[in-house]
């Protein structure tokens, strides 16, 4: 990922500060991640169909074209004046090359006369350096002309690509060939990045809710549904340059609404991969937690449920699955309870499952519960949980509304284990927005190859915050002592 240079934000499980520039005001306080209650790294929902939601999709990729096309005009107006201004500045060197041969005669006529004469000429001199300093100056303005005109048809060469990459994308997507669409934005990621001046590992599409897991010396994130499909698949080798590889989970459950899918997350258990993912029930807006099965990292995932694994109607719904597994081998879930529905602020819960993964073995415990007097503004979503070398269990959960530059990270401390009640280990957010990064959230930590503590999340580019704009993904360091956690990206 090309961020800017590391900055350490660390927060104390004793309450120490979290040193980060602070964040902008932002709008009114949401819920959850949906205009109406939605949740964590949705796209706001349209309706009770599959073809309000795919339609909520190719609306976002017009949306994205358009802002391009009109980078092209304005990027065409530019050039233009380029060009006049260059025609102007040719026009001033042919006047000051006639200007230079008068001064020139002017000089050798000066010479051999009085002192007055070769005052005159020395004058002549002094206006004819002049005139050469004005030449070389206009000289180099052609030259820069020259070099923005290339510069400027070469961005809109690949705006153009860019465009009719999405475009075929847009096209295939809406007559039900997912994996095409997928195929057609893999092959203008690269347009797409250019044009959008973003960095070689930044993905230039919205990839939401990022979740990393390391298999074999390759990274697999697997992020939001967007026009990647129901759950959208890059992979890198570094985590440093990401590829798009498309759609991991062709196909959702019969019971689940298609383009509804939010925060995905994997776990792998024995020879199996299990996908754990949020999704609207057909019919209805109420999401639940549903899973799916593969034999590869980067799937295809099956789902074959004839039910959600958990959905807590009484309290809203149940989003952003998170597996987590103890020392002592054993797996547990953890998840969102919505809330709002039933006007009370919603909850982080956790799980234990069963030994294959598709089921639970234990009762759900409540870990812990939206504040609306503090930063949170009683909003507590996408949990993640990590043990340290030295055996302290932290809870990393994003609050705040979602689609603003006040939603941010805070930690929590577990020490009774994942099956108990946490508490907050600071009251400040240990990531907000800064100048680099706006509305962070979605966090999930887990180990990379080496084994070295990372964490994966997404957040707005200052000045485009908001939906419908991209949430990047963004892979940091987790640096971890006795009494804090501190974060590097």
């Amino acid at each position: 990922m090309s961020v800017s240079p590391p900055t350490d934000r660390v927060l104390s499980a004793d309450g120490l500060d979290v040193d980060a520039p602070p964040g902008a005001t932002a709008p009114a306080a949401a819920d959850s991640e949906s205009p109406d209650g939605g949740g964590a790294g949705a796209e706001p929902p349209t309706g009770g169909t599959g073809r309000r939601r795919l339609l909520g999709v190719l609306v976002a990729f017009l949306l994205i074209g358009g802002a391009a096309a009109r980078e092209v005009w304005v990027s065409t107006q530019a050039l233009s004046e380029t060009e006049a201004e260059l025609a102007e500045a040719r026009a001033d060197i042919e006047a000051l090359t006639s200007s230079e041969a008068t001064l020139r005669d002017d000089l050798d006529g000066a010479k051999g006369r009085t002192k007055v004469a070769e005052l005159d000429s020395a004058q002549a001199r002094a206006a004819l350096d002049a005139l050469e300093e004005q030449r070389q100056a206009l000289e180099a303005q052609v030259l820069s002309a020259d070099a923005d005109r290339g510069l400027r048809a070469l961005a809109n060469g690949r705006l153009r690509t860019c465009i009719d990459g999405l475009n075929r994308a847009v096209n295939k997507i809406s007559v039900g060939d997912g994996t095409g669409g997928a195929f057609e934005l893999a092959a203008v990621q690269d347009d797409c990045a250019a044009a959008e001046q973003a960095g070689p590992s930044e993905m230039p599409y919205d990839f939401p809710d990022p979740f990393v897991l390391s298999v074999g010396g390759t990274n697999y994130a697997y992020g939001t549904n967007a026009g990647g499909g129901n759950v959208q698949l890059a992979t890198s080798s570094n985590l440093d340059e990401w590829r798009f590889a498309g759609n991991a989970l062709p196909k959702v459950a019969d019971w689940a609404e298609p383009n509804s899918t939010w925060a995905p997350s994997v776990l792998k258990l024995g020879d199996r991969y299990l996908l754990y993912y949020s999704v609207a029930k057909k019919g209805e807006r109420t999401h639940c937690v549903s899973v799916a099965v593969a034999l590869a990292p980067h799937g295809p995932f099956v789902d074959s449920t004839s039910a959600p694994l958990v959905c807590q109607e009484d309290e809203g719904g149940t989003i952003d699955p998170s597996p987590y597994v103890d020392t002592d081998g054993k797996a547990y879930l953890l998840y969102k309870s919505e809330g709002t529905p039933v006007g009370r602020s919603g909850g982080l819960w956790s799980q234990e499952l069963n030994a294959e993964g598709t089921g639970f073995a234990g009762f759900p415990v409540l870990l812990m519960s939206g504040d609306p007097t503090s930063w949170e503004q009683g909003v507590v979503e996408g949990p993640s949980m990590y043990r340290d070398g030295e055996g302290r269990l932290w809870m990393f959960y994003s609050g705040a509304p979602w689609s603003s530059d006040e939603y941010g990270v805070g930690v929590a401390s577990c020490p009774n284990g994942p099956a108990s009640p946490c508490t907050r280990a600071n009251p400040r957010p240990m990531l907000k927005s800064n100048d680099r990064v706006v509305g962070p959230g979605g966090l999930e930590a887990f180990r990379d190859g080496d084994g070295t503590p990372r964490v994966v999340f997404h957040a707005y580019k200052p000045g485009k915050v908001g939906y419908p704009n991209n949430r990047i993904l963004v892979v940091g360091t987790l640096r971890l002592d006795h009494d804090s956690v501190a974060l590097d990206y």
